[in-house]
């Protein structure tokens, strides 16, 4: 299972922000950004690229979850 930590943390706005969580198991991590909505939807980038795609409102690919407790079972599953 893997090791979950926050490595970032920042506001958009008072009700939106932008994590970044390293995972990690054994000798193995993966850096993933998490655009937080008013801590009702989560969607999750593979790269910081991406996620900027997002911000500017065009096509990105991304994960969608309805909770954090989805995310967080994303998370510990995740091959890294």
């Amino acid at each position: 299972m893997n090791k979950v930590k926050q490595i970032g943390y920042s506001y958009i706005r008072s009700d939106i922000s932008v994590e970044t969580v390293q995972l990690t198991m054994d000798d193995k991590r993966k850096t993933f950004w998490v655009y937080n909505y008013q801590g009702i939807s989560y969607r999750l980038f593979k790269s910081k690229k991406e996620l900027n795609k997002f911000l500017k409102g065009q096509s990105s690919t991304h994960f969608s979850f309805d909770s954090e407790k989805e995310l967080d079972t994303h998370f510990k599953f995740t091959p890294i």
